[in-house]
């Protein structure tokens, strides 16, 4: 029983360490957006309402930059994807 515990414990641990990293890996540095994530926080807060950022990545798909922002709402975590040229 003890080593089910502990042997699920673990998984977590390399499950909450793995997945930062997962998300990181395909993120490009803030200096290649066209547009800086700041000036979109009004437009995000305005559609949670009482939400958190958790986490926020820039990509490149298929030529186009994109945004993913991992919002914290009421115990969920909820992703907004959008241009980031034009916002959200």
């Amino acid at each position: 029983m003890l080593k089910r515990i502990v042997a699920a414990l673990v998984l977590v641990a390399a499950l909450a360490v793995a997945s930062p990293v997962a998300h990181a890996a395909g993120c490009l540095p803030p200096s290649q957006a066209p547009r800086g994530l700041s000036e979109f926080l009004g437009a995000i807060r305005g559609k949670f309402p009482g939400g958190v950022i958790v986490n926020a990545c820039l990509q490149n798909v298929g030529g186009k930059y994109i945004y993913k922002v991992y919002v914290q709402v009421g115990g969920k975590v909820v992703t907004l994807t959008f241009d980031a040229r034009t916002g959200p």
